[in-house]
């Protein structure tokens, strides 16, 4: 530090043990209010996400009653509205599950047990 010209007796002489002890318990507070904050934003996020999947599920089952209800439409136009329900729902993702994604996960672990395997047997 010397040679940058830069003199460390004076850099650490106002670093005391108090200080490095603070530093540390804010960055773990930071660390630990993001934590809680994450867990938080994955519960409103997964509610709101299953809130949504049965709101377009009840309108899916609504209007579809509403279509087999009008017993004075022809045929073609009940057969119309069917196919622009299963269009709209096909848009929607009705026909999917709440949660998509726990088969890709379920895929990936096995994915990286079978990594692990190939490590293990390299190794020997």
């Amino acid at each position: 530090m010397k040679s940058a010209g830069i003199d460390a007796k004076q850099l650490f002489q106002n670093v005391t043990l108090e200080g490095v002890i603070f530093v540390i318990m804010s960055a773990l507070l930071v660390v630990v209010a993001y934590w809680i904050i994450s867990f938080i934003m994955r519960l409103v996020v997964g509610a709101v996400r299953q809130a949504l999947w049965l709101l377009k599920v009840t309108f899916a089952i609504s209007v579809f009653g509403l279509i087999l209800g009008d017993t004075e439409a022809p045929v073609g136009t009940t057969a119309m509205r069917l196919v622009f329900l299963a269009l709209v729902c096909a848009l929607l993702g009705v026909g999917t599950s709440a949660k998509p994604d726990a088969h890709l996960k379920d895929r990936i672990k096995m994915l990286e047990r079978r990594l692990t395997e190939i490590e293990k047997s390299k190794v020997n």
